[in-house]
């Protein structure tokens, strides 16, 4: 099972050592080469094999067969490593002919929708099937590293956090939300917590959750809007003490990221080539 990455540029499998039971490629290209995967350095050899997508294959897909990982990376169960769907890259699912079947000049998109909170339906869309829009609404990428776009505000209980130049990237591969880290401060205030170094983000009052404001974003006339408790998980810190976390954590970046824990709401099509486009739509299933 492959992690769906949407701000990766390449895509990896782990093997042995770092899974111990993980894939062992039969045949690997020579050279050794190292790549940053978030905050790990994997280290490995390119092979290729036939990436299937519902309907879609791609023969001569390339991976790396990642055999270090530097610092350590934690797989959950039946994970073996991503699939890097990032906008551009050499090794990028686009770049590797993904969601177009050679010789074809067909407008391909890739589509996700979320079916539940825990699960999303990926697939590649062909040119008739893109022409119902369905309440999808298309935009310019705002950078060629990830899948993002300008909204015109973000808001939280009336109280604006950003209206100008306000960019949001889309990153399955996350769970959490990622805004930028000087925004903890205002949101301490509304939510009249405070904030947690140690986790990155604050500690909520189980009883309280109604009160503390939602998250909205709007962009031309859809508003998408997120509930505290849609995005408070449980953690049970090294003490065994079991404290209620919001999913809205901080980074040293300009734009906002949101996560597969704010993602079911929004139903997305990527399009890369020229030029990059991003459609989204409300996700009925969730209001």
């Amino acid at each position: 099972m492959l992690l769906v990455d949407t701000s990766s540029d390449f895509s990896w499998i782990a093997s042995p050592p770092v899974k111990s039971n993980g894939f062992k490629p039969t045949y690997l290209q020579r050279d050794v080469l190292c790549r940053m995967y978030r905050q790990h350095e994997l280290t490995g050899q390119l092979f290729t094999a036939t990436m299937q997508l519902g309907r879609t294959g791609v023969e001569g897909f390339r991976f790396l067969s990642a055999t270090i990982v530097m610092p350590a990376m934690e797989l959950i169960d039946g994970l073996d490593g991503s699939l890097g769907l990032a906008p551009s890259g050499l090794d990028t699912f686009w770049d590797q002919g993904g969601c177009k079947r050679p010789g074809s000049e067909s407008t391909f998109a890739l589509s996700i929708e979320h079916t539940t909170r825990e699960s999303a339906e990926i697939r590649c869309q062909r040119s008739w099937e893109l022409m119902g829009n369905e309440g999808f609404t298309a935009f310019n990428l705002a950078s060629r590293d990830r899948w993002s776009m300008f909204v015109d505000n973000i808001t939280m209980g009336g109280v604006t956090l950003c209206d100008r130049n306000c960019e949001v990237s889309f990153e399955l591969g996350l769970v959490n939300a990622f805004f930028p880290e000087a925004y903890s401060g205002i949101i301490s205030l509304i939510w009249n917590v405070d904030f947690h170094w140690d986790f990155n983000t604050f500690v909520l009052q189980r009883t309280a959750l109604t009160r503390y404001a939602a998250v909205s974003i709007t962009v031309e006339d859809l508003v998408f809007t997120w509930p505290t408790q849609e995005h408070a998980y449980d953690h049970t810190t090294p003490l065994g003490e079991r404290v209620l976390l919001s999913s809205i954590r901080f980074h040293d970046k300009k734009y906002f990221a949101l996560g597969t824990d704010f993602l079911h709401r929004i139903k997305l099509r990527m399009k890369s080539g020229r030029p990059d486009y991003l459609e989204v739509a409300k996700n009925s299933r969730f209001g």
